[in-house]
């Protein structure tokens, strides 16, 4: 885990949870800017992508899907979870403890 987290005061809810007690929250499919989708659609700085898979990878973990990142509770990104699930998610497959939250439409 990462010790800025830990000991910051200031962002409790960083990284936002991605869970509640009805399960773990995924995104049923990509959204329509996600980040694994060609073409940089959400303008990531260059290496920013490849940084986010080699993190999550090596702390096997997954990425929360940005149009997320606004509610009480996230949901893991489709696409991070589709390219290597996380020990969470393969968890909460598992145990049929899945939640698909529906991607918001963009116009």
């Amino acid at each position: 885990m990462n010790d800025e987290w830990e000991d910051s005061d200031e962002d409790e809810d960083y990284p936002p949870k991605s869970w509640d007690e009805k399960g773990l929250h995924i995104m049923a499919a990509q959204c329509s800017t996600c980040i694994f989708r060609p073409g940089n659609l959400m303008q990531l700085n260059r290496g920013r992508l490849r940084d986010m898979v080699e993190s999550t990878a090596r702390d096997d973990t997954n990425v929360i899907c940005h149009q997320t990142l606004d509610q009480p509770v996230g949901a893991l990104c489709a696409g991070s979870v589709e390219q290597q699930p996380g020990q969470m998610a393969r968890i909460a497959q598992r145990l049929n403890a899945v939640v698909l939250v529906e991607p918001e439409a963009k116009a």
